[in-house]
Order: C-alpha cells, then structure tokens, then sequence
C-alpha cells in the first residue's frame, strides 16, 4: 500500500466533510488532523441563548463534586440528565460588566439593569421611556451578543432572519436582547414573539406549503452527501482494516441521513397553533394550564433545523402554566397563607425566609428544565449532513440576570447578582452562591470541549468574582462558533475581556484569544 497521506486525504475530501478520527491518525498530529478537519466543515453552527428570568435556588442548582472530580447533576439540573455528556456547567462566571459600570458597587441593582448586562456585557445603562411605570426601562447602550453573532456567522443562503427573541412576557420589559438604533419605538429592542400563533406566522407563514425553497436546501444537501460518498470510497481503498470499520460506521450514518434528506418530514413545520391568549383583568392568560411554551418551543426548534434563522434568544419565565396543577402537584401541601397567591415571580422573592415557598419555586425550576429538555432533544434527535446531530452543531447557552430573585435582601452582594446562601443564618457572611446560573449544552461539534462542572471561582477582577467575566464566556462562545480574532477581538468592557476560557477549549484553540 502506498504511504498515507492525511493532508491528501483531507483535501480530497472537499471543504463540507466530517471526517471521522481514524486509528492510524493517532500520534502528535492526530488532534491536528482532526481540528483542521472541524475547521473545513461548513455545517451549520448555531446558538441558542436560554434566559431563565428571576434566577434559581442556588442549593439546589449547584452539581456535586468529588475528589476524583466525578461530578453529578444536582437536584434542579437532573431533567438533563441525558445530555449531562454534552453540557459545561460554570460555577464562578459573574456579570462583572455590572459591577464595572457602578464602580464595584452592587447596591441599587434592578430586573432590568441585570438583564441589560446580561447579553451586553458592557456600558452603562440608560433608561428608556418604553413599557411604562415611573422609571421606564434600563437599556443597555452597546448591541447584545445574540445581534453581534448573527453578523459574523457564515451566512447561509436560506437563513431569513436575524437574531430574534422568543418567550413569554414578564414583570421587567427590559433590555434582554437589543440592536441600537432599531426595535420598538427606536429603543433597539426587538419585538418578542411571546405566542406560538405569533411565532409560527413570523417564521413559517411564507414557508409554508412552499416546497421551492425546502427543495433546493434538500438538493444542495443531497449533492454535498454524494460527493463525500465518493470521497469516502476513494479513501476507503487506501486505509487499514481497522480504520475500514471505522469508515464503515460513518458511511451508515450519511446512509441515515440521506434517507432523512429524502423525506424531509423533520423540516416540515406543523400546522399552526389555533389556540390564542384571552385577556382577564387587562392581563394575558393562556387557556391551557400548559401554557403556551412546549409550542412555542418546538416551533423555534424547527425554525433552526429548517435553516429560518441560525440565532435565537429565548426568554423562559412560565407564568401562564398552571403552578398549582402541571408545575407543582404537591402545591396544596405547600400552599400555607403566605404561599397560597400561586405567583411565580413571588416565589422567586420569598425563598429568604420561608422553606414552603421555597419548595414550590424549586418545583418551578424543575419544571423549566423539564420544558427546556424537551427543546434540547428536538435538536437532538436529528442528524445533519456532517454526520453530527444538530444539537452538536448548535451552543445553547443558559443564563439569568441574577442568581437569585431576592436581589433586594442584601445590600452588598459580592458575587455577580446574586444573594447569600440562603442555608446560611441571616448573621453569616461567610458562604455566598458563587456566579450567575449558566450552563452550556451541545457545541461538540462547533468546537467547544463538553462533560464537565468547571469551578471557576478564582478571584480577578474584583474580590469575590470568580475567575472569568461573562464577557469571556462569550468570546470563547465567539471563537467556538468560528468567529477569529479579526472579525470579533474583544466583546463588551474590553477591561473586563481579557482571555478565553480555556476549560471549554481543545488544548490547541486556548492561546488563540
């Protein structure tokens, strides 16, 4: 057999293809091998960025640790179980930029000002006139990271849409998600598709019963899988048996996912949602005790697989489920005279003091997660043309504007936005909820190393901040998604953006910054 050679393997391959690792490229190039072949693969990258408003129970949000660095999901997080593998829990990573923009002040801190930051990362906020009451809205006065991404990923001919906002409504109409000079009233707030109705008609009322577009996509996908077929067999012929099994197995799955090209059923959106929101008291209220969300979810699901738009920021608080009958069944056992109102935002307040509340708002974060497995696994279950599911080509990022609703009983809080553990007594200094409540799941695929409960809760920029900024996060979020130094050198305070965190990083990505 002739000698192998790799770069000649790769280059006949074609700038679309996967290639699986073989056992002959192991060695002190192998790892190399396999990011250049990562760096040729144009499938598409996505991200999803998952707000869960009003923060968590950080007793029972934070994974478990052993010595032997084991780690298990913890009580709120076990509904993703089954990605446990492809997701990156962070403890330590803070919302410096808001501590930054008040001179490392924490008090006076808002709702709104604490989602302004939370996709921002920078600036100091302005109040903007727009939703009503006494102060108007914190608006943050730079693009968020969901706007900034979706102009720097490769465009893909058939993406229709920018970065849009999906989600329920909630008590603070803040700056969540925001483009200067564009959105309601100038405010650079886009619109929030807040009903499946609503997010069906944007997304797919011009896709639907059109099948010239859906064709041409399903062609394109065809022609690129026949000529890595073709690539396959002519590497075939020139490998070991070993890396013939190999090449076996990843030949069977193209097979699978020409069949699902051919029949195309996973990018055929339902049929539109016919139940619409009643208005009670001059408030929204969903009919059904479900809510609106497993809906509204789905269909941003298939909006990604479908190639609508490659960015989607998703606000989750669940105020029009029924928390007394679908969020928490044991609701009556919980429901003494302080806890009987059934307030979802109020539960997120009592949990300082009062352990019946506290049970039912842990019972609502649960129910979150629960919701937001369902989305994870519609990308899951499907396998795209490089032979990845489309939850590997996708970074679905979780975040919240604080750690804790109770951003009022303390008035110093040191680490990000968030409050004193409430196991401690009230007279305690000593134990704090370390960081913001984020986790990432999936982006094997778009370059992020995943599996693992990362501590990062080393001082420095401020006592008591842990060792990255969110800025950080989303620049190493940037580069995973294949955005350069070029195109994006820094995001936010640039202070406060000052490495990528190389813990979700290939040992050979970390010293790009």
């Amino acid at each position: 057999m002739a000698k192998f050679s790799r770069r000649a393997a790769l280059a006949g391959l074609g700038a679309s293809v996967a290639v699986p690792f073989l056992p002959s490229w192991r060695g002190d190039s192998g790892y190399g091998v396999l990011s250049r072949a990562k760096a040729a693969d144009d499938a598409p990258k996505r991200m999803v960025v998952w707000f869960g408003t009003f923060g968590t129970l950080p007793q029972y949000w934070t994974p478990g640790t052993g010595a032997d660095g084991e780690w298990e999901l913890s009580e709120i997080l076990a509904p993703l179980a089954p990605f446990k593998s492809q997701m990156n829990v962070l403890t330590g990573v803070n919302m410096v930029s808001h501590m930054h923009s008040r001179g490392g002040s924490r008090e006076g801190s808002t709702h709104s000002t604490g989602a302004a930051h939370m996709l921002g990362c920078g600036g100091e906020t302005r109040v903007h006139p727009w939703g009503g009451g006494d102060d108007g809205v914190n608006v943050a006065t730079n693009a968020t990271f969901d706007h900034v991404v979706v102009d720097l990923l490769p465009t893909r001919p058939s993406r229709r849409f920018g970065a849009l906002v999906i989600g329920d409504t909630s008590d603070h109409p803040d700056s969540f998600s925001l483009l200067p000079g564009t959105g309601i009233g100038g405010s650079g707030m886009p619109e929030t598709l807040r009903w499946p109705g609503q997010v069906y008609d944007t997304l797919f009322s011009s896709f639907e019963g059109s099948d010239t577009e859906r064709e041409a996509r399903r062609a394109g996908r065809l022609s690129a899988l026949n000529g890595i077929n073709a690539s396959f067999r002519h590497l075939y012929d020139r490998v070991n048996a070993e890396d013939k099994r190999v090449l076996d197995r990843h030949l069977q799955s193209l097979v699978e996912i020409e069949g699902r090209l051919g029949d195309r059923s996973y990018c055929v959106p339902p049929e539109r949602p016919t139940l619409t929101s009643d208005t009670v008291g001059g408030q929204h209220h969903w009919p059904d005790p479900n809510g609106p969300y497993r809906d509204m979810f789905q269909l941003a699901a298939t909006a990604l697989l479908c190639g609508q738009l490659d960015v989607a920021s998703i606000r989750f608080e669940g105020r029009f489920a029924d928390l007394r009958t679908v969020i928490a069944p044991a609701w009556s056992e919980f429901a003494d005279g302080e806890n009987s109102h059934g307030d979802m935002h109020a539960y997120a307040h009592q949990t300082w003091h009062n352990h019946n509340g506290t049970q039912l708002w842990k019972a609502a974060q649960i129910w979150r997660m629960q919701v937001f497995a369902e989305f994870l696994q519609t990308l899951q279950n499907i396998t795209e043309e490089n032979g990845r599911t489309a939850l590997d080509n996708t970074i679905v990022v979780h975040v919240s504007e604080i750690m804790t609703g109770l951003h009022d009983a303390i008035p110093h809080q040191p680490w990000g936005y968030s409050q004193r553990d409430p196991c401690c007594g009230p007279n305690d200094e000593t134990m704090y909820p370390k960081g913001l409540p984020i986790f990432t799941v999936g982006g094997g695929g778009a370059g992020l190393t995943t599996g693992a409960h990362h501590d990062l809760t080393g001082d420095a920029y401020y006592e008591h901040t842990g060792k990255y900024s969110l800025n950080e996060l989303y620049l190493t979020i940037a580069r995973a998604l294949g955005i350069d130094r070029a195109a994006l050198p820094t995001f936010g305070t640039p202070e406060l953006c000052n490495r990528l965190i190389g813990e979700l990083l290939p040992s050979d990505s970390r010293a790009e910054f």
